[in-house]
């Protein structure tokens, strides 16, 4: 008999405004990261990937400032996932400077 193995990365793709407007996405990205938040502080073990993005924590910290040393504990404890970008890339508006600057600004976030 063969044994699997299976790993299981739980992450997220909040587009801040792809399909939805900013408003909207930020109510969810706030609603999610709140329910995460908990999840984290629950479970010990539990680690997320957010999608390489570091754009819907500032949108998150706008509403809830509060809770900025709890994130960061979180990314400390490598249990919270973020970066390097600061906005996912689109691949069909993309030049260089664009890209090494957003790159920049994930990595200040």
């Amino acid at each position: 008999m063969k044994t699997w193995r299976f790993h299981v990365i739980p992450n997220s793709h909040l587009d801040r405004e792809w399909t939805d407007d900013f408003h909207f996405t930020r109510s969810m990205t706030v609603k999610f990261l709140d329910g995460l938040l908990g999840i984290l502080s629950q479970s010990s073990e539990y680690q997320f990937t957010l999608d390489s993005q570091t754009v819907p924590l500032e949108d998150y910290l706008e509403i809830r400032p509060e809770r900025a040393e709890e994130l960061a504990r979180f990314v400390r404890e490598k249990r919270l996932w973020i970066g390097p970008w600061y906005t996912a890339p689109d691949m069909n508006c993309l030049r260089g400077e664009a890209i090494l600057r957003n790159l920049l600004m994930g990595h200040a976030v």
